[in-house]
């Protein structure tokens, strides 16, 4: 998993801003917003200052064998296929990782919104197509959700 998430920091840092391959740094994201825990935390971390996207710190944690088969990351998939124009075979799962988001943003705030200040526990996944990796969040066990431009606000969660 290590090698895999590498790799996916690899590309994004590689194609951030460069024409279709990446997001727009000006595109305004899309995500949700809303949380519903409502416990409290550590300080959220500290962002990167690039602007760009960003993928969990490196563990050692591998993909959950099962992943793929999971409804959810179905659904991500399709939509990642649909935002690349390929066939769903041609988009893998990158990266995965159960995450604390700082707030109810899911790691995807959007400019002009506010969100809960609240710790919700969620998932990260990374899906890639050829050059390309995507984000998605889910807080709380939902869905998963495209993110065009992510922060650095969550902290992996372990056991």
């Amino acid at each position: 998993m290590r090698h895999s998430l590498v790799a996916a920091a690899a590309l994004v840092a590689a194609l951030s801003g460069c024409g279709t391959a990446g997001p727009d740094p000006a595109a305004t994201p899309t995500g949700p917003t809303d949380g519903t825990s409502t416990s409290t935390g550590p300080a959220p971390t500290p962002p990167s200052g690039t602007g760009r996207p960003t993928v969990p710190p490196l563990g050692d944690d591998s993909v959950p064998p099962d992943l793929e088969s999971d409804p959810r990351v179905q659904a991500a998939i399709l939509d990642a296929k649909g935002r690349v124009g390929v066939v769903a075979a041609d988009v893998v799962v990158a990266g995965y990782s159960p995450v604390t988001w700082n707030d109810g943003s899911l790691g995807c705030p959007q400019k002009g919104r506010s969100y809960t200040q609240a710790l919700v526990d969620g998932e990260l996944l990374l899906l890639r197509s050829d050059q390309r990796v995507m984000s998605y969040h889910s807080g709380g066990g939902g869905d998963f959700t495209y993110c065009a431009e992510p922060s650095d606000g969550y902290t992996l969660r372990t056991g």
